[in-house]
């Protein structure tokens, strides 16, 4: 037994004398990304307000992003998303404000869809705008793409993943004054 601990102790300290010539420099974590560096691209001028949050950006967790239109009657709807799209009379034209969702990365509150829960890994984002009645100003729809192709970026979500609430049951929300197809032709494709 004496001779089994010798030779279990000269190994042990054999082993560690080549673990300690082997020695190299403690590995480097690879360094960060600035998404805002990505180059010339529209959506970086919306980055600061996707990554001020008060706890880090849960990019795994957001796999859609669903848009809503909220005039008067629908401020509801925009007190469960995570970001506005100000209009005229409220925020200022175009101004993008994250809500206290995003900020603090909780579920949103702005869809039902019976049998999933979008709201569970869905970004609301809320026009300010009837869109049944008016079309967006040039700066709400502005905003909102340069905002969407943040989100797309920060959150890897591909242009299939971006509905229009119209898309998966509410009817009439955005309205039919919505440019749909021309925020579509907007967002950024997906990465391959």
């Amino acid at each position: 037994m004496i001779k089994t601990l010798a030779l279990l102790v000269a190994s042990m300290s054999l082993g560690t004398l080549v673990l300690c010539l082997m020695e190299t420099e403690p590995a480097q974590p690879i360094p960060a990304v600035d998404l805002r560096a990505v180059g010339p691209d529209p959506a970086k001028a919306e980055l600061p307000i996707v990554q001020q949050t008060d706890v880090p950006v849960q990019s795994v967790k957001w796999r859609n992003i669903i848009v809503h239109d909220a005039g008067r009657e629908g401020a509801g709807i925009a007190s469960g998303c995570h970001f506005i799209v100000g209009s005229a009379d409220r925020f200022g034209d175009g101004v993008i404000q994250a809500t206290a969702r995003w900020r603090r990365q909780q579920e949103g509150h702005h869809i039902h869809v019976p049998g999933y829960d979008f709201n569970a890994n869905s970004i609301g984002i809320a026009v300010l705008c009837d869109c049944r009645r008016a079309r967006p100003t040039a700066r709400q729809v502005e905003a909102l793409v340069r905002l969407l192709r943040a989100l797309q970026l920060a959150c890897s979500v591909s242009p299939d993943h971006v509905y229009l609430h119209s898309e998966l049951g509410e009817q009439g929300c955005p309205g039919g004054h919505f440019p749909a197809e021309a925020i579509r032709q907007s967002l950024l494709p997906a990465a391959k």
